[in-house]
C-alpha cells in the first residue's frame, strides 16, 4: 500500500485539475480528481482521503452542498473551499459548515502547496494553522500596475498598463499605447500579463476577449484560474503609510550635495529592502535620494539613502501620478 498522502481535487474545470493535480503529485501526493460534486461525494464515502479540495460551482451538485454531504460520514477529514466568486458570505458558510479554509482563485500555486502542506502537518484544527502566511491569493484590483507582453505580429513587446474593473470571469486592463496612441488588440490575441503582490511577483497568460470603451479605451481580458509565481522578493513588504522626506542627491558632487526641494509623502508599502510611493511629482529613474522617515513601529525614525529603481505613470483618483520603486542603500 502507498505512504503517500490522498487528495482529492474536485471541479469542473479539466484543465485546472490537471495543473493542480501535476503540482501536487509534483511534491509527492497521491491525487484523484472528480468533475462534479457528486463525483466528490461518492469518490469521498470510497475512499477516506487525507485532504479534499472542493471547487463551490460545479455541476450535478455545487461544493457546499457536497460539503455538507461528506461531513456526515467525514467529520474530521480536512476540506478546503476554492472559489473564483469573491463572496465573503460564501466563504463564512462554507467554514460554518466545516471547512478548513477558503482560497478565491486565481490561486496561487506554490501558495496553495504550502497550504495543503500546512494543513495535512497540523492536522483540521483552524486555530492550528497560520493561514495568512500559508496561502496568498492574489487579487485583481483597480488601479493595480500590470505589464503586458504582446508575442507576435505588429506590436510585439512589452507594454505598462493597469486594471481598471473586473468580474469573476474576466478582467478590463487600459489599452496598451505606443508613440502612435493606443493599440487596439483584436479578440482572439494571446497576451501574457505581470504584476506584483505584496511578497512576489506573478504571471499567467491570457487572451483578449473584447475591446470596449470607459472613458479610456479597454481591453477585456480572460481571468485565469492559476497564477504563476515567477520571482520571490527577498523583503516582504507590508502596506503602511510612513511619512516619508526625499531629495534627490547630485552623485557628481564630492559630498553628494542634496540637488531640488524636498518631497514629503506616505508610502504605499515598506519592507527591509525598500518603499514605494505614489506622488505627483517626477523623478528620475536611477536618482539617488536622501531618506528620512518617521513613525516606523519598533523602530521610530531612521535616516539614509536609496535609488529609484522604478518609475511609471498611473493613475490615481482620476488624477496622472508617478508610482516609484525605492531601494535603500544606506539606513
Amino acid at each position: 500500500m502507498s505512504s503517500k498522502r490522498t487528495i482529492l481535487i474536485a471541479d469542473d474545470e479539466v484543465n485546472l485539475c490537471k495543473i493542480l493535480e501535476a503540482e501536487l503529485r509534483n511534491v509527492g501526493y497521491q491525487v484523484t480528481v472528480a468533475y462534479d460534486g457528486t463525483q466528490a461525494v461518492d469518490k469521498s464515502k470510497e475512499t477516506d482521503f487525507d485532504l479534499i479540495i472542493l471547487d463551490v460551482r460545479m455541476p450535478m451538485m455545487d461544493g457546499l452542498s457536497a460539503l455538507r454531504e461528506i461531513r456526515k460520514y467525514r467529520k474530521d477529514t480536512p476540506i478546503i473551499i476554492m472559489t473564483a466568486y469573491e463572496n465573503h458570505d460564501t466563504m463564512a458558510s462554507a467554514l460554518s459548515m466545516g471547512a478548513t479554509a477558503c482560497v478565491i482563485k486565481p490561486l496561487d500555486l506554490d501558495g496553495l502547496a504550502a497550504l495543503v502542506k500546512a494543513t495535512l502537518d497540523e492536522g483540521s484544527s483552524q486555530e492550528s494553522v497560520d493561514w495568512s502566511a500559508s496561502v496568498r491569493t492574489v487579487f485583481f484590483n483597480k488601479n493595480q500596475p500590470v505589464l503586458l507582453e504582446i508575442h507576435d505580429g505588429e506590436y510585439a513587446g512589452q507594454y505598462h498598463s493597469r486594471i481598471e474593473d473586473k468580474d469573476d470571469h474576466t478582467l478590463s486592463v487600459v489599452c496598451p499605447a505606443n508613440e502612435d496612441g493606443y493599440i487596439l488588440l483584436s479578440p482572439g490575441t494571446p497576451v501574457s500579463v505581470g504584476l506584483a503582490g505584496e511578497d512576489a511577483f506573478y504571471s499567467f497568460e491570457t487572451t483578449v476577449l473584447a475591446q470596449r470603451e470607459n472613458y479610456l479605451p479597454l481591453i477585456v481580458l480572460g481571468k485565469p484560474a492559476v497564477i504563476y509565481r515567477v520571482q520571490r522578493r527577498k523583503h516582504t513588504r507590508v502596506s503602511a503609510k510612513i511619512p516619508v522626506e526625499m531629495s534627490v542627491i547630485d552623485e557628481s558632487s564630492d559630498n553628494g550635495q542634496e540637488t531640488g526641494p524636498v518631497l514629503r509623502v506616505n508610502t504605499e508599502n515598506i519592507g527591509a529592502g525598500g518603499f514605494k510611493i505614489i506622488t505627483s511629482e517626477q523623478l528620475p529613474k536611477g536618482a539617488v535620494v536622501s531618506i528620512k522617515a518617521s513613525g516606523i513601529p519598533g523602530i521610530g525614525e531612521f535616516s539614509g539613502t536609496g535609488r529609484i529603481i522604478r518609475a511609471q505613470k498611473v493613475t490615481v483618483n482620476s488624477h496622472d501620478d508617478w508610482e516609484y520603486g525605492v531601494q535603500f542603500t544606506k539606513v
